[in-house]
């Protein structure tokens, strides 16, 4: 992948956390004033984690505890998959091709 073109990945990566951090404060905001994590909150986060995926991302990762919290994303082209012999969906359930 040229240079150029794996920045403009990361540079739209970075911009999917940051919507999805903002989710996230939202979201916490409203669990803030309910005390508790509802199986639809987390359904919806995960909704919206899918939707802004991109169409190589193959993990989402979100760890949080009282002093940090880690986000980590896999990603795997179509080339290191044919490479590897593998076939593999994306986040959004696509096949990656």
């Amino acid at each position: 992948m040229p240079e150029r073109s794996v920045t403009l990945e990361i540079a739209r990566v970075n911009s999917i956390y940051r919507h999805i951090v903002a989710y996230l404060l939202k979201a916490l905001a409203s669990l803030k004033r309910r005390m508790m994590i509802s199986q639809i909150d987390i359904e919806n986060f995960v909704a919206e984690v899918r939707k802004m995926a991109l169409s190589t991302q193959v993990s989402f990762n979100l760890f949080v505890d009282c002093e940090e919290f880690i986000v980590e994303a896999k990603f795997r082209t179509a080339e290191d998959l044919k490479n590897a012999g593998i076939s593999m969906r994306n986040l959004k359930g696509e096949f990656i091709k």
